[in-house]
C-alpha cells in the first residue's frame, strides 16, 4: 500500500488555511499601524507627526484646511518660479492634519478621510501547491506610498515607518490562528477515513 502524502498534505493545509493565515497577517498589520505602532528599524519619532514648517503644493491642502488658514499666521502662500502655487505650513504636518479634521496624536498612515493606503493591503495571492500566501497592495499608488514609508523614508527627513512585517509575538498569533484551521482539517480528514 502506498500513501500519497502530497494529497494528504494538500487536504490538511488547504487554500482556506492559507487564506486564514493571510487574513490574520493583514488584520495584525492594519490594527498595529492604526494604533501608531511601528516595527523595529523605524526612525526615532516615527510615531509622531512633525511640527516643523514644510511646503506643499496648494492643491494638496484641503479646502477645509485652506479656509481655516485664511487670515491666520499659520501658513503662507507663494508662487514657485514655474508659476505653481505652493503653501508653507508654519506649524508642520501635525497642524495640517488637525485643520483637516484628522487625528494627530499618533501616526496612522491615513492622509485623507476614507479608506486610504491601508485599505489596499490585502491577500494578493494564495498558492496551495507551494503552501504560500502573499500579502501586498492591490493598487500601485498605495504600494508606492508604502515604499516611501517602509523603505525610502517619507518627507524631507526621510522618516522610516516600518509597518509591513511581524514581530515574533505576531507571527505566533498568525500560526495559532492557522493551526486551528489545520487541526479542523486533520479532524475532518481522519473522520473521512
Amino acid at each position: 500500500m502506498s500513501l500519497n502524502l502530497a494529497n494528504i498534505f494538500s487536504q490538511i493545509v488547504d487554500r482556506q488555511s492559507l487564506a486564514e493565515a493571510g487574513a490574520t497577517s493583514v488584520f495584525i498589520i492594519k490594527k498595529r499601524t492604526q494604533e501608531g505602532k511601528f516595527l523595529p528599524g523605524s526612525s526615532a519619532g516615527s510615531g509622531s507627526y512633525s511640527t516643523k514648517p514644510f511646503a506643499l503644493p496648494a492643491g494638496a491642502v484641503s479646502s477645509q484646511a485652506f479656509n481655516q488658514l485664511q487670515n491666520t499666521d499659520e501658513g503662507d502662500a507663494f508662487f514657485t518660479k514655474a508659476g505653481k502655487l505652493w503653501f508653507v505650513m508654519k506649524n508642520g504636518y501635525k497642524r495640517l492634519r488637525e485643520l483637516e479634521g484628522l487625528q494627530s496624536s499618533r501616526v496612522d498612515l491615513k492622509r485623507r478621510p476614507g479608506p486610504g493606503m491601508l485599505a489596499a493591503l490585502n491577500v494578493v495571492k494564495i498558492d496551495p501547491n507551494e503552501q504560500a500566501v502573499e500579502v501586498g497592495f492591490t493598487d500601485s499608488e498605495s504600494e508606492q506610498i508604502a515604499i516611501w514609508h517602509q523603505i525610502m523614508g517619507a518627507g524631507k527627513n526621510k522618516v522610516k515607518r516600518i509597518f509591513v512585517g511581524h514581530t515574533d509575538k505576531e507571527e505566533k498569533q498568525i500560526a495559532d490562528a492557522t493551526a486551528k484551521k489545520i487541526f479542523a482539517n486533520i479532524t475532518r480528514y481522519n473522520s473521512a477515513e
